[in-house]
């Protein structure tokens, strides 16, 4: 198998893509909202340290949102694949 080869069947995890469309399968759907919950937390995590400064207080909540806007979009993208309905879920709690 040459190079060329080898990128187009291995999958690049270092990077989430921008677009959710390229995810083919339910489970690197899942991977990458999993990946946006994780980063989520952290900054949440991040906000409660008390010796935070306004500025970035604020800078991180605005992290915050753009965040919880994608996993929106890679959580839509799941269910597109045949996946979990977040949405549905979270209508029903």
């Amino acid at each position: 198998m040459d190079d060329t080869q080898k990128d187009n069947t291995s999958k690049n995890w270092v990077g989430r893509p921008e677009d959710p469309r390229v995810a083919t399968t339910i489970t690197e759907a899942e991977i990458w909202r999993g990946n946006i919950v994780r980063e989520i937390i952290k900054k949440v995590s991040d906000i409660q340290n008390g010796s935070l400064g306004e500025y970035r207080i604020r800078e991180l909540n605005d992290r915050i949102n753009e965040l919880l806007r994608e996993k929106a979009v890679w959580e839509e993208r799941v269910s597109q694949l045949g996946g979990s309905n977040y949405q549905q879920r979270r209508e029903e709690e």
